[in-house]
């Protein structure tokens, strides 16, 4: 029993030390706020904080798709424009899961992903953020409502796991 107590503390303390409980962070808002950085410092140090934590973008707009095959598994590359920024936002599907919900998406649709920021490049004419690995969390709009938003309203599939889950 004391075995088994210090090896789940252990395991827990190992895991906050390696940011496995890390907050993931609004990725809609950190492209705004590169964006209106008032200086190059500001801006750097945003960027440098930003690098290798874990972003949740929304509305995002596909200007690019291409399919194909990395090492025989098929994967995903996107280009995307996150609106309030106008940032481009690449990143490539891999997950199978991902895969299956970005299939039927084209250029033009909204996406809503969570991914690891890689780098982020920001000049005069560049404005690009890179993400590294992904996950696809749905189809979503390209802009945000007024008021109150049900997930069943941007995921058709929420509401059928809930009703189905209710039948349970």
């Amino acid at each position: 029993m004391y075995l088994r107590t210090t090896l789940l503390i252990i395991v827990l303390v190992i895991s906050l030390l390696s940011g496995a409980f890390a907050a993931i962070g609004n990725g809609n808002e950190l492209a705004l706020d590169v964006v209106l950085a008032s200086t190059v410092s500001n801006r750097s140090e945003l960027i440098s904080g930003a690098i290798g934590k874990l972003y949740f973008f929304r509305y995002l707009r596909i200007t690019e798709r291409e399919d194909g095959y990395v090492d025989e598994r098929q994967v995903i590359r996107m280009k995307t424009v996150e609106p309030s920024s106008q940032m481009n936002v690449l990143f490539t599907v891999r997950k199978q899961a991902s895969l299956k919900k970005a299939n039927p998406l084209t250029k033009g649709s909204g996406i809503a992903v969570t991914g690891r920021i890689r780098t982020v490049e920001f000049h005069e004419n560049r404005k690009i953020v890179v993400l590294d690995p992904v996950i696809v969390r749905h189809a979503d709009r390209l802009k945000p409502v007024v008021g109150k938003e049900m997930l069943h309203e941007v995921d058709p599939d929420a509401y059928r796991k809930t009703k189905t889950e209710r039948a349970k």
